[in-house]
């Protein structure tokens, strides 16, 4: 039997992506899970790979993931295994992909099997794996919604798909839970049991930042000051590039900083290749997010203003507010209801002109003690710890109707 004890449940958690390096939501709530002993094993699904895709990859070159028949444990997080589904054929029309489903539900009760695993909770994140709900044995269907693809999803045929996914697991959700009060209200009348359970931060993880004696990581050390800096990933649904361009323009001797995975296409980058001052860092693991963070005079949310922003709640909020630093962000969800309230820790503006000046006004103030520990206090109400609690609550309910 793989790694068994006597402690909570057993959790199936079907993500979006593959558990690496760059923590998100999923990675902080399973681990709460195994920490607060709610569950007692959690077998994390990963997308499933493609043989053909995975080889084709690899012939070129590429760091490309292969189809793997085995259950890793996840180094650091006691109880928690990974297992990446096979996937025989291309998912480019309607039969392969119902061979594909079916194959990725048998992988799945085998891996079970294996575990011992018996009528585990079933926690879907992943929208496209819909077709696995009332098909493993689950005693219960969560349904986790962190983003609105279906304002994200372009491509017609797929959005229609991702629709007619999205209303089947609302409808069989035991439980479906999303991160935002935009998106409460956007699935109130579709989800037959909807909870709010926003994002989190570990406060206690930035605690050093600001200490005299914690240093930045060494990529940091290297940037001219005053730093300007994002956390997160670089993606032109999130991130507006053209008001990167000019915040670089506008603070020529600073470094602006973009500071997660870059996914951005060649021609938002050529966007930013002439700017000096503009560094890419790629991704950064969690555990060095603190002497990257210790490195940024203002904290910038440059953010497109769309419906599918809208949707979010940022992590990087709690992490920023955690560290104390000074943000300025554009008027998006999470960011603009705090910065309404809170001004002075938290400012929220539209438009390229305004932001600047918010960044001069910011970096013009410094960092005062007092808003430093504001921010700080603010963060701790924010515990992923709470998270956790709330979605016990939601576990007992769900038990106690079964």
């Amino acid at each position: 039997m793989i790694g068994t004890n006597n402690k909570g449940r057993d959790i199936v958690f079907v993500s979006l992506e593959a558990w690496d390096e760059v923590w998100r939501r999923n990675q902080f709530l399973v681990d709460g899970f195994i920490s607060s002993d709610l569950a007692k094993r959690v077998l994390w699904v990963e997308p499933p790979r493609n043989f053909v895709l995975g080889l084709v990859g690899r012939l070129r070159g590429q760091k490309t993931a292969m189809p793997s028949a085995g259950i890793e444990p996840i180094e650091g997080v006691e109880g928690v295994f990974r297992f990446a589904p096979p996937q025989p054929l291309p998912n480019t029309l309607a039969p392969f992909r119902w061979v594909n489903e079916r194959v990725e539900q048998w992988s799945m009760r085998r891996a079970m099997r294996r575990m011992k695993m018996n009528r585990p909770v079933l926690w879907i994140n992943n929208h496209w794996a819909a077709h696995n709900a009332g098909h493993i044995g689950e005693s219960g269907l969560i349904y986790d919604i962190t983003d609105d693809w279906l304002v994200w999803e372009r491509a017609p045929e797929r959005r229609r798909r991702l629709q007619r996914f999205d209303a089947l697991l609302c409808e069989r959700a035991d439980a479906t839970i999303v991160c935002s009060p935009q998106l409460l209200e956007r699935k109130r009348d579709m989800a037959k049991h909807l909870h709010l359970v926003p994002n989190g931060v570990d406060a206690e993880h930035y605690s050093r930042i600001g200490d005299s004696d914690f240093m930045p990581h060494p990529v940091a050390a290297k940037w001219k000051k005053p730093v300007l800096g994002y956390l997160g990933t670089v993606h032109p649904d999130r991130v507006d590039v053209g008001m990167v361009a000019e915040v670089a323009r506008a603070f020529p001797d600073a470094t602006i900083a973009l500071v997660g995975p870059n996914m951005l296409p060649a021609d938002e980058q050529a966007k930013l290749e002439p700017l000096p001052n503009v560094v890419l860092t790629g991704p950064v693991s969690y555990a060095d997010v603190p002497a990257f963070l210790t490195a940024f005079d203002v904290a910038l949310v440059p953010h497109v203003e769309t419906s599918f922003t809208q949707s979010l709640n940022p992590i990087k909020l709690g992490e920023y507010l955690a560290a104390g630093l000074p943000v300025v962000s554009t008027r998006v969800a999470g960011f603009v209801e705090v910065g309404d309230e809170h001004p002075h820790l938290v400012r929220a503006v539209s438009g390229n002109a305004p932001f600047i000046q918010a960044c001069r006004e910011v970096l013009a103030e410094g960092k005062p003690e007092s808003q430093r520990a504001a921010r700080r206090e603010l963060a701790r109400t924010m515990s992923w710890e709470g998270r956790v609690s709330s979605i016990a609550t939601i576990m007992e309910k769900m038990k106690a109707k079964q």
